[in-house]
This record gives structure tokens, sequence and C-alpha cells, in this order.
């Protein structure tokens, strides 16, 4: 028969430290209730045999009687036992059916009578908190690769300005509401004047260097509330909110004026660098974001075929 468990010496909590064993260290095991159940009808059972031998015929009735009653009692110890597994067993199951079902912060009570299942309750439990502590690392990490995904969606890579897909949903976005008189927004085309030559002389490198670079310029020249967005190349594009036509047309040259003054080196040669800017506001007479583009395009054309190095607005931009 199992000895009952005993600490022997140094810390109980140390040694136990879910408290399976400290809170029930007298109660019997699954083994000690199971031969209990079929060792106590023995008795009854030996003693009621040798009596036999040695009783009158008359007195059998009595013997068979006591041998009913042995047996009576072992089924009823049985019962007992079986009552006292039930609800712990059922408490397990209950878990692990949540647990499957995604709860991860299901637990079940460690009360049963027997150390055995004391050990299973503790053991679904552990278990239960490793699967919600991986579960919460793999939903950080899901969202984590989320934000990331829909930030590169919209970002470019190398300035980490707004893209062309992120350009085009705000343009969208500002046509489709209704403006006020005193909401007026402006579109700002940029186009880095001999950037091919700088990419051809000095590699892709520098064009990249020079990109972050003028990037960099335009964001600290701007407002909070303008979008500035690479929309590939050598290309920029604002949106000014909440601007006049003068108010743009001051940061537009602004701009022009800063890069042109933009001292570029790369590998102990400098480069020249300009860039011309095509102007145009946003209108109820505009039929859409790719018309409104074309025609700050169009400005930042006659911009270099003007002498580049200059803010030049649409023609219609001011009649709108």
């Amino acid at each position: 028969m199992t000895e009952p468990f005993e600490f022997v010496g140094g810390d109980k909590h140390a040694e136990d430290p879910h408290g399976y064993f400290s809170r029930r260290q007298h109660s019997l095991s699954l083994k000690q209730h199971l031969l209990t159940m079929v060792m106590l009808p023995l008795p009854f059972v030996m003693v009621t045999g040798l009596i036999g031998f040695v009783a009158p015929e008359g007195q059998m009735s009595v013997l068979l009687v006591l041998m009913l009653a042995g047996f009576a009692f072992g089924i009823w110890r049985a019962l007992s036992l079986t009552r006292s597994l039930e609800a712990p067993l059922e408490g397990l199951a209950r878990t692990v059916q949540r647990l499957a079902a995604g709860d991860t912060e299901a637990r079940v009570p460690v009360d049963a009578g027997c150390r055995e299942l004391q050990v299973l309750q503790g053991g679904i439990n552990e278990l239960a908190g490793a699967m919600g502590d991986a579960h919460r690392m793999m939903q950080a990490k899901i969202e984590e690769s989320t934000c990331h995904l829909a930030f590169e969606a919209l970002h470019d890579p190398l300035t980490g300005l707004y893209n062309r897909r992120a350009f085009v949903r705000a343009l969208d976005e500002v046509l489709a509401v209704p403006r006020c008189g005193f909401d007026q927004i402006a579109l700002c085309f940029i186009d880095l004047d001999h950037f091919k030559l700088i990419n051809d002389v000095a590699g892709h490198a520098a064009g990249d260097a020079l990109l972050c670079q003028v990037a960099g310029l335009i964001q600290m020249r701007t407002r909070a509330q303008d979008m500035v967005c690479r929309l590939g190349g050598d290309e920029f594009v604002l949106i000014l909110r909440g601007c006049s036509g003068d108010d743009a047309r001051r940061i537009a040259e602004g701009l022009c004026e800063a890069i042109a003054t933009l001292r570029f080196e790369w590998d102990g040669v400098a480069f020249a660098v300009s860039g011309s800017f095509g102007l145009t506001h946003v209108s109820d007479a505009v039929s859409g974001a790719s018309a409104l583009l074309g025609a700050a395009d169009a400005a930042c054309y006659a911009a270099k075929q003007k002498g580049r190095n200059q803010v030049v607005e649409h023609s219609s931009a001011r009649s709108a």
C-alpha cells in the first residue's frame, strides 16, 4: 500500500509550490481507495466461510445474510468512491472542453480527494497557462506584423514618406468632401533637376542618398497638416491643406530655394541640386484626382521648359 506523502525537512512551499499535496496530506490515494473497496468485504466473507464449516445447518441462513451484508457494504463503498471521483473528473472534462474551444483562461480547481487527481488537475492548469502564454505571444507577433505590413503598404521604403497609393487615397478623400470658401487645398509637384546625371556619375547609392536628404528637407519645411509623398524616382508631391494660393506659392518657392542651396557631396565630388515645381489648386471644377495630378505635372514640365529651378502655377489654377 502506498505510503502517505510526507515532507522531510526544507520549505514546504519550495517542495510543493502549487500546494497540490499540502492541502490534502492525509487524503487517501486512488490506489488506497480501490484497495479499501476490495478489502473491506473480505473479513465478512472469511469469517462467514470459517463459521460455515462448524455451524449447524440451521444457522446457514444467518451466515448467508452476513455474506450478503459484506458484499452490500463493498458495493456501497464502490458507489461512494465513484461519487467522490465524479465531480473532479467532470471538472477536468469541462476545463479541457473550454481549452479546446480557445478559452486559454480556463482553470480547474485543485480539490480532488486523491493525490493522483490533484496532480492531474494541477497539470491541466499548468498546460492551460502555457497555452495562454503561447497564444498571447503569437497574437502580439501577428499584430506587429499586421502593423508593419500596413505601414509598408502606404509608405516609400527608401525615404519613409507616403507612397503613390497613399497619395491617391488621400486625394480621392479630399475631392469627395465638399469644400468651404476657407478650406483651400493646393497640390505641389516636385521633380529634381539633373537627377539622372547624379545617378550615372556617382551611382544609384548616391542617388538614393540625395533622395533621402531632399525628403528630410521637404518634411522640415512643410506644416503638420501637409502631406508629403514620393511618387517614385525623383518625383515628389505635396498636398497643402488649408492653404491659400499665396501661401501655397510661398511654401513652394521656399522649398525651391532650400533645395537649390542644398550641398550634396559623394566621394569627394560636389553636385549641384535643384528642383522644378508645378503648382495647382483644388476646386470643384476639377474632374478627378488624375486631372488634378496631371495639371500639377504639366505646370512642373513648364517650369523645366523655362529653365528649371523655379515654381510655375497651372494656367487655370487661379481662375478655377
